[in-house]
């Protein structure tokens, strides 16, 4: 007699590694506490993260797909670690390390700032020969005079192949501006002391000037307006977020902005470095889960969803047709989900026609539909999809575990029907 089986997969908040999402307003949405500048710059690269757009200081289309806080001693300016690729690109091809100062005095006098400089200096002399680019950057708040004559200056030195021909070129009489020349000298002479301080042998003009054009091309200089009086892109980062709430709510996404300010103060101590996975998991409530960054094969595995769920009979009908009947499985369902929160995978097997598909497909798929927050279920039925992985993969244009990382609820099923195909070995397309 044959015998038909049901594979449901399950995990939950904690099998990932993600953090559990809590709950309850922020304190920054309360006013009880103020927002500091490092976490506004952070929620900035969340948000980025969370809606898949890029950011300018990216270049060549890249958006960022990893946030990393506090990644001392691995990066030596470590405030933030922002990994970006390309759409084509599997593995990020760019780390952006940012230094993140309200407001820096860029002078050679000052402590802090020699501090700064010497951190950024020994990134450059460390950073990795292979692997993906490696940049760094400054982050202040707003626009100021002395950090937009370093963005001139990294401007100038990334389009000169060497030290020496930035360094006349700077110093052309009648070509740049006399601050600009005094900034440059303000940097060098820091450089130097950087040098002095790291023990370097023989830090002379010449290296000095060396690693100060070196820092200079890898240098990105941010002003971002996140800060009264003007909070313009403060405000920017709520109106990218209605594209990924439910209904494109402004509310909603004023609240998901508090969400991430509370994320990122949460991610700091634990030095957390946080996927796209992992923060759509974390701020699951308030998003819209229809909205995924691979849309197009999310639209092919939700009509396998539903042709799964349409391909399954709730009633018994006679042989006649003439009468049906509608079986009570609410006290069965409520003991596979019971049995599901505590295992990573459950089998339902049966012989043919008992109704596990019934119990397995629209069981869980409705009490999905009965709680989004909650809980997610993917149905597949192995019988309506192609037999060869490679066929599948091409249909939703990805393979199916990167599609199922955007599931972001709690908890996250997926329920295969027809898995003695798999068994018997005639379906390669989904072994697991």
């Amino acid at each position: 007699m044959a015998v038909e089986m049901s594979k449901i997969g399950i995990e939950d908040s904690n099998g990932n590694g993600a953090v559990r999402s809590r709950e309850g307003m922020s304190p920054y949405a309360t006013g009880g506490v103020g927002v500091t500048f490092e976490r506004k710059v952070a929620v900035q690269y969340l948000a980025h993260l969370l809606v898949g757009d890029n950011a300018t200081e990216l270049g060549d289309s890249r958006r960022v797909v990893s946030v990393a806080f506090q990644q001392a001693p691995f990066h030596l300016v470590d405030d933030l670690i922002i990994g970006a690729a390309r759409p084509d690109e599997l593995q990020p091809s760019l780390v952006l390390a940012l230094g993140v100062r309200r407001s820096p005095n860029l002078v050679k006098s000052n402590s802090s700032t020699q501090k700064l400089i010497r951190q950024f200096v020994r990134a450059v002399i460390n950073a990795p020969m292979d692997g993906p680019e490696h940049r760094l950057g400054l982050v202040v708040s707003g626009p100021r005079q002395d950090a937009r004559q370093l963005a001139e200056l990294a401007y100038l030195a990334a389009a000169q192949t060497d030290a020496p021909g930035f360094f006349d070129l700077v110093q052309t009489p009648g070509k740049f501006r006399a601050t600009l020349r005094k900034r440059l000298n303000h940097l060098e002479e820091l450089v130097q002391h950087a040098l002095d301080d790291l023990g370097i042998a023989e830090a002379g003009a010449a290296l000095a000037r060396e690693r100060t054009w070196l820092l200079l091309s890898r240098l990105t200089v941010l002003m971002p307006r996140l800060e009264s009086p003007d909070e313009t892109d403060w405000s920017a980062v709520v109106n990218s977020l209605t594209r990924v709430v439910r209904d494109s709510d402004l509310t909603l996404a004023s609240r998901l902005r508090d969400r991430l300010v509370a994320l990122a103060d949460d991610y700091s101590p634990k030095a957390a470095c946080v996927d796209g996975t992992m923060l759509r998991r974390d701020s699951h409530a308030l998003l819209d889960s229809t909205t995924r960054r691979h849309q197009q094969g999310w639209q092919t595995l939700d009509g396998i969803h539903r042709r799964a769920r349409e391909s399954v009979r709730a009633e018994i009908t006679s042989g006649d047709g003439g009468h049906s009947l509608c079986l009570d499985r609410h006290a069965a369902s409520e003991e596979l989900i019971k049995a599901l929160s505590g295992a990573d995978a459950v089998v339902v097997n049966g012989e043919s026609g008992v109704g596990k598909s019934a119990l397995a497909v629209l069981g869980l798929a409705t009490a999905a539909d009965k709680d989004p927050n909650g809980l997610q279920a993917l149905c597949i039925n192995l019988r309506h999809i192609p037999k060869l992985a490679l066929p599948l993969e091409t249909t939703l244009g990805h393979p199916l575990s990167t599609l199922l990382c955007e599931l972001s609820a709690p908890q996250r099923m997926l329920v295969v029907d027809g898995a003695d195909a798999v068994a018997e070995g005639r379906h390669d397309a989904f072994r697991y």
